[in-house]
């Protein structure tokens, strides 16, 4: 903005202001130019991930005491599997004794009815392994519930598989927990020491 001074003839000053180039006083006429637009779409998408996680926790018996305690009582532990999957994901899991090669579940399993609410229990007969080759027999088992299925082995699974145990994915707030029994026996005449088997899980989707 440009500003300039004038002298009056009594010395009193006034201003008068210059307006910029292209600045209208109000109330003046102006036409100004149409505005032109032009229109455009922006794509968003995202794709989700089908994923599954798994989370075992031990199975320990403790102490088994063939001529006291366990001479007609038999001795059972627990352990949970967890499985988390994307929402709609399908997924089997399938267990394996690392010292027999048996596997969990087998044939035997019976689907869950629900209808009835019902399920049967397969077993799994497996071995603890000791030194100099000494073993401790146990059974492995779980009632299906009502968010699983067994699955019978149509096809080679690797590992031998002889079912799997199959679930669809809830989402991450929704896991699907499944509660193993593992079962000793009474009365197994065995040495003393320590004995250890390993189960490997794999969850495949």
């Amino acid at each position: 903005m440009m500003i300039r001074v004038i002298r009056g003839t009594v010395g009193a000053l006034a201003l008068a202001f210059a307006l910029p180039s292209g600045v209208f006083a109000r109330g003046s006429n102006v036409d100004l130019p149409s505005m032109q637009h032009a229109d455009g779409t922006i794509h968003v998408s995202a794709d989700i991930v089908a994923n599954c996680l798994l989370q075992t926790t031990p199975l320990n018996f403790g102490l088994y005491d063939p001529l006291v305690t366990n001479a007609t009582l038999a001795l059972s532990a627990t352990t949970t599997e967890s499985a988390t999957c994307t929402k709609g994901v399908s997924a089997q899991l399938a267990l394996q004794s690392q010292s027999s090669g048996a596997v969990y579940p087998n044939p035997s399993a019976a689907l869950y009815d629900p209808t009835t609410g019902s399920t049967s229990a397969s077993v799994m007969s497996s071995r603890l392994q000791g030194s100099a080759n000494t073993q401790l027999t146990y059974a492995f088992t779980t009632a299906l519930n009502a968010g699983s299925t067994y699955v019978p082995n149509t096809g080679n699974y690797a590992g031998g598989y002889q079912g799997t145990i199959g679930f669809t994915g809830a989402g991450v707030s929704q896991p699907q927990t499944i509660q193993f029994t593992g079962t000793i026996a009474p009365g197994q005449d065995v040495p003393s020491g320590a004995y250890a088997d390993t189960i490997v899980a794999t969850l495949s989707f």
